[in-house]
């Protein structure tokens, strides 16, 4: 009896092991025999400081993972980059010099080998250059600026901010030069606003950067009402369920605040009006809710609620 009992559960746990490496192979496609192209740069001197690190999508990975060093990986001085990206292009600022970049494939189970190839920088003349803006991104929402841009790797030089609600830049609310590479900006409306910086040294100056712009922000989202569980103690309630609010019209997100019986009070983040909820039994529930936006402006917290859950038994007389 005991034998056929081991047999049953070696036969069980073989199936349980089957069932999920399938469910793992339909999940994760196996990439470790894929090989992903590069397209540049490549082996050749370049003249320009900002490169464009571009390669093949490649089918069954979620991320990618490039790496730049100095002077090669088989030599390696300085790994100048090592970043886990989604995108197949990346644009990076690098001083003159000899490098390899190379970038593999990677889901949640498998990679692939890396890829890249070597490349050296030459030192360039100014005006044959651009300025690569950092941050905000384009299209980004904001409640404070600060304006960022990658250095240009040339001895002496500074730079030229210019800021405006016009895509032409003309008027410009903001135009002014600096040595640094950030700015900080004070704005009044909130509007979207354009910003480019190009590079001066001496007579010389750089490219302007290509436009990028920003929504200033600052309006608090609205407060939210609660709908359900009602706010009452004396009619029990089932100890799993759905705590559901009225949605706030510039609220992306939602900080819903619980407090079950005597524990400290719990902070979650939900991105619809709703936060499914699970209690103990004859259990007392308190909870709150809170807008916040996509500028980062948090709202006002709605009023607190409070809820009693019930027993099974009651649940059934019920």
């Amino acid at each position: 009896m005991k034998q056929k009992a081991n047999q049953l559960l070696w036969c069980l746990s073989l199936i349980c092991m089957v069932i999920f490496t399938s469910c793992k192979s339909i999940i994760e496609e196996d990439i470790t025999d894929k090989k992903v192209i590069v397209n540049s740069p490549n082996s050749s001197s370049l003249r320009s400081y900002n490169q464009l690190f571009w390669w093949e999508k490649l089918d069954g990975s979620l991320n990618y993972q490039l790496q730049i060093a100095s002077p090669s990986f088989d030599s390696i001085q300085k790994l100048v980059l090592d970043t886990l990206v989604k995108t197949n292009k990346v644009r990076y600022t690098l001083a003159s010099g000899r490098y390899e970049w190379r970038v593999r494939a990677l889901n949640g189970s498998y990679q692939t080998p890396y890829s890249g190839s070597k490349f050296t920088i030459v030192d360039a003349d100014l005006n044959t250059q651009y300025v690569l803006l950092k941050a905000p991104t384009t299209g980004t929402s904001v409640n404070t600026v600060s304006v960022s841009w990658y250095p240009i790797p040339v001895q002496g030089v500074s730079y030229q901010l210019k800021v405006s609600k016009s895509s032409t830049f003309s008027p410009a609310l903001t135009d002014i030069k600096t040595p640094l590479t950030s700015y900080n900006l004070t704005l009044t409306d909130e509007t979207t606003y354009y910003w480019q910086v190009r590079a001066i040294k001496g007579t010389d100056t750089s490219y302007w950067s290509n436009p990028s712009s920003f929504i200033y922000d600052i309006a608090s989202p609205g407060k939210p009402t609660l709908t359900a569980p009602a706010n009452t103690t004396s009619v029990l309630v089932p100890t799993t369920g759905n705590m559901t609010w009225t949605s706030v019209e510039t609220g992306a997100k939602y900080y819903v605040y619980v407090t079950y019986g005597t524990d400290a009070e719990q902070k979650f983040t939900v991105n619809t009006n709703s936060y499914a909820y699970t209690a103990g039994q004859n259990q007392t529930v308190k909870w709150r809710v809170q807008a916040f936006d996509t500028a980062g402006n948090v709202g006002i917290t709605s009023d607190t609620w409070t809820f009693k859950t019930g027993t099974a038994v009651s649940r059934l007389a019920k």
